[in-house]
C-alpha cells in the first residue's frame, strides 16, 4: 500500500524568536474515506487567563445550573490566570437521537468547542473538548480532556495529536480534526 505524503512547514514566532519545523505527514492523517474533518477555528484568545476549573471539575452540576444549552458555553469561558487561553469552535451537521414517534429531523447543526491553555512558550498545558449541543446526562460523557501536554500549539495541529480522553469513562476521542489558528490558510 502506498501513502501520499505532504511536507508541511510550520513557522511560529514566539517572544521574538522564530521556530521552524517541517514534517512529512501522510495525507490520510487528515482525511480518511467516510470520515469528516472538523476544522476548529480560533474564536477567542486571552492573555493572562486560565480555565474555570471550579465549573469544569463539577461539570454536570455546572451544566444543570446553566439550565439551557446556550449557557453551557459559559463553563468554557476563561478566568484570570497566568496562561494564554484559546477557544476554538468546529461546526458541523450530525445525527441526534429521536424517538420513532417524533417528527423532528434526525440531523442538526452541532458546535464542538475546544479550549486550550499554553505557557509563555506556546506549549499546551491543558485542554478540553465538548459538543455544546450535547443534551444527555451524564454531561461528562461528551467532555474530553487532553492527555498529551508536551505539544506546541501550532496551526494545523491535528486533534488526534492531543490524545483526548473522556472524563466519563476514559475512552479515546475518535473524531478527526485540525486546529486553525489563523483564518485562511
Amino acid at each position: 500500500m502506498k501513502f501520499i505524503v505532504a511536507t508541511i512547514l510550520f513557522i511560529a514566532v514566539l517572544d521574538g524568536a522564530k521556530y521552524v519545523e517541517t514534517r512529512n505527514v501522510p495525507i490520510d492523517t487528515f482525511v480518511e474515506y467516510g470520515d469528516t474533518l472538523s476544522i476548529y477555528k480560533l474564536v477567542k484568545k486571552v492573555a493572562r487567563a486560565d480555565f474555570n476549573y471550579k465549573m469544569l471539575n463539577n461539570f454536570s452540576a455546572s451544566v444543570i445550573s446553566e439550565s439551557k444549552i446556550e449557557g453551557v458555553s459559559d463553563v468554557f469561558e476563561p478566568v484570570e490566570g497566568d496562561f494564554t487561553y484559546y477557544q476554538f469552535i468546529a461546526e458541523g451537521v450530525g445525527e441526534f437521537f429521536t424517538l420513532p414517534d417524533e417528527e423532528e429531523e434526525a440531523f442538526q447543526n452541532f458546535r464542538d468547542i475546544l479550549i486550550l491553555k499554553t505557557d509563555s512558550l506556546a506549549t499546551i498545558v491543558d485542554g478540553f473538548q465538548y459538543t455544546l449541543e450535547w443534551g444527555e446526562y451524564p454531561f461528562e460523557y461528551d467532555l474530553f480532556r487532553i492527555s498529551d501536554t508536551c505539544l506546541m500549539l501550532r496551526n494545523k495541529l491535528t486533534i488526534e495529536e492531543l490524545k483526548l480522553k473522556s472524563l466519563h469513562d476514559g475512552r479515546n476521542f475518535d473524531e478527526k480534526g485540525i486546529i486553525e489558528l489563523c483564518s485562511g490558510k
